[in-house]
Parts: structure tokens; sequence; C-alpha cells
């Protein structure tokens, strides 16, 4: 197996404490009125967004430790992940401005997650 490129590596714990902050902070914001509040403009019921952030939260664990393991499952399914992800982001959020740094910044993930010495540590895990 080949060595973990380090741009690899720090895409996996990042992808990994990310995910757990996501879940973390749900359950932290659900207690916040202005939060509420904040949630309660979107065209999806405050329920639902909540449910979709704790999935989201665990999906992007679930891909952080996939990719830092070498399994491509785990480039597919974060590459899946955000394209459903920012598609439902655009079609309900009231600001669509907001959507843009986290689609630069999944843009720039993809990039190294597709460099040539990512895509020889996946396909010899």
């Amino acid at each position: 197996m080949p060595k973990r490129p380090l741009s690899i590596a720090i895409i996996s714990w990042f992808l990994m404490i990310a995910g757990v902050m996501t879940l973390i902070s749900v359950f932290l914001s659900t207690k916040n009125p202005e939060v509420i509040k904040i949630m309660e403009a979107s065209m999806l019921p405050v329920h639902i967004q909540v449910v979709f952030s704790c999935i989201g939260g665990a999906i992007t664990f679930i891909c952080g430790l996939l990719i830092h393991k070498g399994k491509i499952a785990g480039r597919n399914l974060y590459i899946g992940w955000t394209i459903l992800s920012l598609t439902i982001s655009l079609i309900v959020s009231p600001d669509k401005k907001m959507v843009i740094p986290g689609l630069i910044f999944s843009a720039i993930i993809i990039a190294f997650l597709f460099r040539a010495k990512a895509t020889e540590f996946f396909r010899a895990s």
C-alpha cells in the first residue's frame, strides 16, 4: 500500500472532526431561539433541517474515516453527499449566496481527492 498523501491525511481528519463538530453544534443550536428563528426562514421545516444536519454530520465523519483508510468508497460518498446537500441547499436556502463558500470549499477538497497521488492511494487499498 502506498504511503498516504499528506493532503489525504489532512482532508480525512478534517472531515472526521467536522462531522463530530456538526453533530455537537446541531445539538447545541436547537436550544438557541435565535438559531431556530433563522432556521424557520427556510422552506424546510426545522425538524427536517435538524435530521438532515445530523445525517450530514454522520456521513461527513464516515467519509473522513473511509478516506483515511484509503477506501475509494469514501471519496465517492463524499462527492455524492456534497452534490446532494449543495443541491438541496440551493433549492431551500433563502440566501443563495450563502451556498457559494461551501461550494468552493468542497470543490477544493474534491480536487485534492483526485490528484494523481491520491488516486494511486485509493486504487491500492
